[in-house]
């Protein structure tokens, strides 16, 4: 059992906040907009220098812990998450922040993923809502030199 399981819930919230604090700072982004269902495909939708962008935010609280899918190397995209966002007419992004007031920031549309390692892996079906069970999904590893670094340590906690 994924002993983190009964704090998924909060580490969304606390992402979300950090990234309204984010959004609300940055010239760039006029609009946006966080889903609230449990099985919603993405988890924001915005605006950017009037592009319209679609996101993915996770808040991890540890760069090398198995239990969050983050390696030495970069970071886990679900393959069935990653198929639903690039099948939008908006511009996607994964985008992972952490306590240390660092995050990546991936455009997914500019990877090419035939390029990228493909691990089969059992991850929670959903971070938030009563449906936690494990499931094994495909996804791909993202370099993190693929992603745009970006600190937002002058944000208050």
């Amino acid at each position: 059992m994924n002993k983190y399981k009964n704090e998924c819930p909060q580490y969304e919230k606390r992402g979300r906040e950090i990234m309204k604090k984010i959004f609300d700072i940055s010239s760039a982004i006029t609009d946006y907009e966080f889903t609230e269902g449990e099985y919603d495909n993405v988890d924001m939708y915005f605006t950017s220098a009037g592009t319209q962008c679609v996101g993915e935010l996770k808040y991890r609280i540890d760069y090398n812990s198995d239990s969050y899918i983050i390696t030495k190397y970069g970071v886990m995209i679900d393959e069935h998450k990653l198929l639903g966002m690039l099948n939008q007419d908006k511009v996607p992004f994964y985008i992972m922040i952490f306590p240390d007031k660092v995050g990546y920031r991936f455009r997914l549309d500019e990877i090419d993923f035939s390029k990228l390692e493909k691990k089969s892996i059992q991850r929670q079906k959903t971070t938030v809502g009563e449906n936690r069970n494990i499931i094994t999904r495909n996804s791909y590893i993202l370099p993190l030199a693929l992603g745009h670094k970006f600190s937002f340590k002058k944000l208050h906690s």
